[in-house]
């Protein structure tokens, strides 16, 4: 409902009391929730600083799902600092971390974003191979999806490269 301010105040104090009852997992979980929140609330450096370490902590669990969307909030944030080169390791590291789950609608989007700031960094081979693979990954696909994905094979075939 746009409350982010409330919204912050909530998860920061949730987030206080887990951390100091030994929680470590539910305060990680709270600090992604609080840089979701700083996104929305165009406040990308603190929610840059909300979610650094949050990835090794669910590692550190093995809870790898967790971790992989950790990195992929991590990234987001990254991106929305301006520090591209960082927001593509971190979406690279979420991919790497879903493709141990059986997550593909976020490893999808996970794709996409990776793809689109790629063509961000004037890289657009990369971004369409990364578009390509994540097409190829993909569940259930729209019909612009589907398009997509057989516009980019044909052009595979045309190129010699699939």
């Amino acid at each position: 409902q746009g409350r982010w301010q409330e919204a912050l105040r909530d998860f920061r104090l949730a987030q206080e009391q887990f951390a100091a009852a030994g929680a470590a997992d539910r305060a990680a979980e709270l600090a992604n929730n609080i840089a979701v929140t700083c996104l929305q609330a165009k406040r990308p450096q603190e929610a840059l600083d909300a979610c650094l370490g949050t990835s090794e902590v669910f590692l550190e669990r093995g809870d790898v799902l967790r971790a992989a969307q950790a990195c992929g909030n991590l990234a987001a944030a990254h991106e929305a600092c301006g520090h591209l080169a960082e927001a593509e390791q971190a979406y690279r590291q979420a991919l790497s971390l879903f493709a141990q789950t059986d997550d593909a609608d976020n490893r999808a989007r996970t794709y996409t974003a990776l793809s689109q700031l790629q063509l961000r960094r004037r890289s657009p081979l990369a971004a369409l191979s990364t578009m390509r693979a994540g097409l190829e990954q993909a569940g259930r696909l729209n019909l612009v999806q589907r398009l997509l994905r057989h516009l980019m094979r044909f052009l595979g075939r045309l190129s010699g490269s699939g």
